[in-house]
């Protein structure tokens, strides 16, 4: 009997599983000789800009931890996007740069996902559950206590949920889909509390805030029509040798995100 960590292997995309052979021929891979191995690097152009975004939103973050002058809100949205960071950088190892080696080497059928992506999952939800609270500590600092309570809480119960899901395996509990429901009631309490402080107080702080929650909203719209539509599928099949994925456009739209954190929301925290 297989482990309770090897059963997640097992797990594939049924009618649509790929094999070693069709994950190839399906996107672009690139084979780099070390010595007597090959090293199969898949997505390239893709692989470039998910690691771009994980380091530099991961430097970001160390900085602004380093800078910040207490317990603030520039402290949490530091720890929020050293997460966020360090989920792009986890993603991209399995959905891109090494998901050949990850999912398909040594087997007939290529696995559905990873323990990566799992980890992904869990780490990406920590990265939204910090900003939340940096979003409490600028606007009612007496409040943080809570919104610590309930990231730390929901962090737990999430992480809990997307690890039983692996180990089982269940498949709904651990997709991208999941976590953006998940992550529905603290991007909305963030909406709401940046309005009210922009809005009806004035401050512009707040406003850049709300600005950032537009921006995250609009990746995912991106992503998700893209998707939708098979964009990527027909550039890719269209014989041109063009790939430009929904996790690319996806990623464009956060770099263009983190831009705007660096240059407007964080230098006003």
């Amino acid at each position: 009997m297989s482990s309770p960590f090897a059963r997640l292997r097992g797990l594939t995309d049924g009618e649509a599983a790929l094999t070693p052979e069709t994950w190839r021929a399906s996107q672009p891979c690139w084979d780099i000789r070390l010595g007597s191995r090959t090293l199969v690097l898949s997505q390239p152009t893709s692989s470039v800009l998910v690691y771009l975004l994980g380091f530099l939103t991961l430097a970001m973050g160390l900085r602004s931890v380093l800078e910040a002058p207490g317990e603030g809100p520039l402290l949490w949205w530091g720890v929020g996007l050293i997460f966020w960071g360090l989920g792009a950088l986890i993603a991209g190892t399995s959905y891109q740069a090494f998901g050949f080696h990850i999912k398909c080497s040594g087997r007939s059928v290529c696995s559905w996902t990873s323990w990566w992506e799992v980890v992904y999952l869990a780490v990406q939800y920590w990265s939204l559950a910090a900003l939340l609270i940096g979003v409490v500590a600028h606007r009612n600092p007496q409040w943080q206590w809570l919104a610590i309570a309930y990231g730390a809480l929901s962090s737990l119960v999430y992480t809990i949920s997307v690890v039983a899901g692996g180990l089982r395996p269940v498949r709904s509990w651990i997709t991208f889909e999941r976590l953006l429901l998940v992550s529905a009631p603290p991007l909305g309490v963030m909406i709401v509390t940046n309005s009210y402080g922009w809005f009806v107080e004035g401050d512009g702080v707040d406003g850049l805030q709300l600005g950032a929650w537009c921006g995250l909203l609009l990746s995912v719209v991106c992503f998700f029509v893209w998707e939708r539509a098979h964009l990527g599928n027909r550039l890719w099949r269209a014989g041109q040798g063009i790939w430009f994925s929904e996790n690319d456009i996806l990623h464009v739209v956060l770099l263009a995100w983190v831009a705007y954190l660096e240059f407007w929301v964080l230098p006003a925290l």
